[in-house]
């Protein structure tokens, strides 16, 4: 039986594709109205006319910010943000570096309590849970959320896991608690300033899911729904409910997965054009590269990974005069798009690729067409993904064993993500060095992503 899925773009208009088994897009669909929820209602409608409701496989969801009547940044709720690390880390309390409007917006109960973990896994002191309890008590009917921060968590997540139970045993269930070793990162700060801010909007975005869940089960769709985050692989609804920054900025990387998956590579440099803008990214390995560094949201640093993108206005890349070439700078951002990576294809998609002249002068330029649909099509052809981002040490173990753990845990992660474990890619190891450190060990990411498992 064809393994149908329904892909929707969420924006100033709703764009929805229905795709087959073989990845084939079988029929598109546009939805107008102001109204988000009725856009996406009629998309559904459309495409549910060429397949039965209960033969869809598969829903996957981009741009769920935008079916928001209002953005994210004005919809946090009250938290209470818990950081396991005392003594260490006191001068420095919660909310630190950020803009005060937000940082009202969100603060109620702040503590930092015993607990957390040295780089090497080591305790730095022992969980006082007595301290977390009372915080926990504190927080009651007040909060909407508990964000829980330790030191070093994605090392050793042991105390972020047992003060997260004693906040629900408190709390009840009806308290999101969002805590941060699923993150990564290095900085302390930012991995809890992100886990803030998830908890901050976790609250609106669970309604927000559970309306997405309704409006599909009212049409009798009934199947799993995903939606695409920043790098075009595809997260869970309870992912998103955790963490719902991972959404963030997905028509991108939506954008992205669908102009790879039309022009059938792995490797290239797509260029969206939209919105009188052009936007150009490098893709090795199915993976779009990445910017080193914090990344800001609203003021506020993060540990968020971001797409590395250069945006070029579509005029520079226009005919000039009568010669159709483009101007220096776009010259410039594809030679920096390409450097290091030898004459990768370049893939020209979205709505206004038709007016993008012809960029490369040989025959590695590909234009696979669909204009507006080709981010409706990544969400539809993502793949999931799992990713470990921890300092390993190698006192006890050796640096192969270490690389086989990561990539062990990275398989595991995207299994569990839903990625069928015969299909996986082969894991993208990178490694951060720790000079500073004098013990032996290693910052490594791994990623592994891989297709849905069929249903």
């Amino acid at each position: 039986m064809a393994e149908w899925r329904i892909g929707l773009v969420v924006d100033s208009r709703t764009v929805g594709v229905l795709t087959d088994g073989t990845g084939t897009v079988r029929a598109s669909a546009y939805g107008f109205d102001v109204d988000r929820r009725t856009s996406i209602a009629e998309v559904l409608d459309t495409l549910l006319q060429c397949v039965s409701a209960e033969s869809i496989g598969y829903v996957m969801i981009t741009g769920l910010a935008e079916i928001a009547s209002a953005p994210w940044h004005e919809r946090l709720s009250p938290v209470g943000a818990l950081r396991l690390a005392a003594p260490a880390t006191l001068s420095v309390p919660p909310l630190s570096g950020w803009p005060s409007e937000k940082a009202a917006a969100v603060r109620d109960s702040v503590a930092v309590v015993a607990g957390g973990h040295q780089y090497d896994g080591t305790e730095v002191s022992a969980l006082d849970e007595t301290a977390v309890a009372a915080f926990a008590h504190r927080c009651r009917n007040r909060v909407a959320a508990v964000a829980i921060t330790g030191a070093n968590a994605q090392v050793d997540s042991g105390h972020e896991q047992r003060a997260a139970a004693i906040a629900r045993e408190v709390l009840g269930e009806s308290v999101p608690v969002v805590t941060s070793s699923g993150l990564g990162g290095m900085g302390l700060l930012e991995r809890e300033n992100t886990t803030v801010l998830d908890a901050a909007l976790s609250p609106h975005i669970s309604l927000l899911l559970d309306g997405v869940t309704q409006l599909l089960r009212a049409k009798e769709v009934t199947a799993d729904i995903y939606f695409t985050s920043a790098d075009g692989t595809l997260l869970t609804a309870s992912d998103v409910a955790r963490h719902p920054l991972r959404a963030r900025r997905a028509a991108r990387g939506a954008a992205i997965t669908g102009a790879l998956r039309l022009a059938a590579l792995d490797d290239a440099v797509v260029v969206e054009a939209i919105d009188g803008y052009v936007y150009i990214t490098t893709v090795v390995e199915g993976t779009p590269q990445e910017n080193l560094g914090p990344v800001q949201v609203q003021g506020v640093r993060t540990c968020l990974p971001e797409v590395r993108t250069s945006a070029v206005r579509i005029d520079e890349l226009r005919t000039r005069g009568t010669v159709a070439r483009p101007s220096g700078d776009a010259r410039l951002a594809l030679r920096r798009a390409r450097a290091g990576h030898g004459a990768l294809p370049v893939i020209v998609v979205g709505p206004d690729a038709d007016e993008v002249i012809r960029l490369d002068d040989g025959d590695n330029e590909i234009r696979p067409g669909f204009g507006a649909r080709v981010g409706a099509i990544g969400a539809a052809l993502g793949e999931v993904s799992g990713t470990v981002d921890r300092i390993f040490r190698f006192t006890e173990t050796s640096y192969p064993d270490c690389v086989a753990q990561a990539r062990r845990m990275a398989r595991e992660s995207a299994i569990q993500a839903g990625a069928d474990p015969s299909r996986l890619r082969r894991p993208r190891v990178r490694e951060f060095p720790l000079t500073y450190i004098s013990t032996r060990c290693a910052r490594m990411r791994v990623t592994v992503s891989g297709p849905l498992v069929r249903v």
